[in-house]
C-alpha cells in the first residue's frame, strides 16, 4: 500500500539553501517591512525634534574649557584676574586685549581692546583688587588703565633708557621693572 502524499514530502528531508531568503519584493512600490520601521522611525525622530524645537530655548552646552581666543598678532603676555573669568593679553604690535571667558558655549567675549603701546607689549599685570591694569613696552612705557573701560589712566613714558620686559606689583604704591639693558 501506498504511503499518503503528505507523508512523502514530510520523510524527504527539505533542500536547504546556503543563504536565506530574501523577502521578495516583486512590487518596486511596495518596500518590505524592514524599510518600513525604519521610515518610522525617522518620522518619530523628526517628530521629536520638532516637539523640542517647540518647548523652548536648548540648554546652553557647556565645554569642559573656554572656547580659544585668537588673536591678529602673537601674545607676548597674559594677565588673569584675581577674581574675575576675565583675562587680558598684550601683543607684539602693542595692543591689549580683554576677554570675559566662560566654558558655557558662546559666552567667551571680548570686552575692550586698546593701542596704546607703540611697540611690543612686554607684560601685564593687574592690580590686587583688579580695578587697573599695568602693562610695559618696547617703548619704554609703563602705562597704567582702567580695567573696566580699557582707558588709559596714567603713561610714564621713557621710563627705562632700554626697552622694559618684566614688571611686578610689590603693592598698591609701589612696581617694580626690568629692562633689556638689565635694570
Amino acid at each position: 500500500m501506498a504511503a499518503p502524499a503528505e507523508h512523502v514530502e514530510t520523510s524527504d528531508p527539505p533542500e536547504m539553501d546556503p543563504e536565506p531568503e530574501a523577502p521578495e519584493t516583486s512590487d518596486p512600490e511596495t518596500p518590505d517591512r524592514e524599510q518600513k520601521e525604519v521610515e518610522e522611525e525617522k518620522e518619530k525622530e523628526e517628530d521629536d525634534d520638532d516637539e523640542d524645537d517647540e518647548e523652548g530655548p536648548q540648554e546652553p552646552i557647556i565645554r569642559d574649557t573656554p572656547a580659544d581666543i585668537k588673536l591678529e598678532a602673537i601674545a607676548n603676555t597674559v594677565a588673569l584676574h584675581p577674581t574675575r573669568d576675565l583675562l587680558v593679553c598684550g601683543d607684539v604690535d602693542g595692543d591689549l586685549y580683554a576677554y570675559s571667558y566662560s566654558c558655557t558655549e558662546g559666552e567667551t567675549r571680548e570686552l575692550w581692546s586698546s593701542g596704546h603701546h607703540l611697540k611690543s607689549c612686554r607684560q601685564v599685570r593687574f592690580s590686587a583688587d583688579g580695578l587697573q591694569l599695568y602693562s610695559v613696552s618696547r617703548d619704554k612705557a609703563v602705562h597704567l588703565l582702567d580695567v573696566e573701560r580699557g582707558q588709559l589712566v596714567t603713561r610714564i613714558r621713557g621710563a627705562h633708557g632700554a626697552p622694559i620686559n618684566s614688571l611686578l606689583l610689590v603693592d598698591e604704591n609701589i612696581l617694580a621693572t626690568g629692562d633689556d639693558g638689565g635694570l
